[in-house]
């Protein structure tokens, strides 16, 4: 490994492009703020990164060989050193200095919410749409319908795809309503609720 592989960083700004055993001790002896971060890496796209965690303690992630590991225990800057010098030096000691433990399948962290981001679209239009013309249907005032609208798409827009986004799902929500659901159950679905003539 070439004296021009690696990189020394703390946060944007490079410390070192040619990192010793010195440089990472006075990095990591630096002030930290909220979004300290220090990472070291090598030209082959391996990687090691501290951070902090949201307790202020110091998390670990560090990537060789396309394999990627995250601390598994506390860290403290005597291990953070011999986990970087390792790193540096490219001897492995790293994965005896602290527990390590594997990133979590994308599937299983993802998977039933993104399903829920995908059904979301359908489930909010029809449901709105569908409470607007039963509701009609029964005779419920036209109220009940118009809060459906409003109520449906906020819980499953906030369940999918944040808080941030209910907003734009109450106005899709009612837009449905108004355009489809008040027009079908007006004209079709209202007769239907009409007693049967006794002529």
């Amino acid at each position: 490994m070439s004296s021009f592989d690696t990189l020394l960083e703390l946060g944007d700004e490079t410390l070192s492009k040619d990192p010793t055993p010195q440089d990472i001790a006075a990095a990591i002896a630096r002030p930290r703020g909220e979004n300290w971060a220090l990472s070291l890496s090598r030209g082959d796209d391996d990687f090691v990164l501290a951070m902090l965690d949201s307790a202020g303690g110091v998390e670990v992630d560090i990537d060789e060989r396309g394999a990627s590991l995250f601390s598994d225990e506390l860290v403290t800057d005597e291990k953070l050193q011999a986990i970087f010098e390792s790193f540096l030096a490219g001897d492995g000691k790293w994965r005896d200095v602290i527990a390590w433990k594997a990133p979590p399948p994308p599937s299983a962290v993802a998977g039933p919410r993104e399903a829920l981001r995908v059904q979301a679209p359908v489930v909010v239009v029809l449901g709105a749409i569908g409470l607007a013309m039963v509701s009609q249907w029964l005779g419920f005032p036209r109220v009940t319908a118009f809060v459906g609208a409003v109520f449906i798409p906020l819980f499953f827009g906030a369940a999918a795809y944040g808080p941030a986004t209910a907003l734009a799902w109450a106005s899709l929500g009612i837009a449905g309503n108004v355009w489809l659901g008040q027009t079908l159950s007006a004209r079709a679905l209202r007769p239907l609720a009409r007693p049967a003539s006794t002529d």
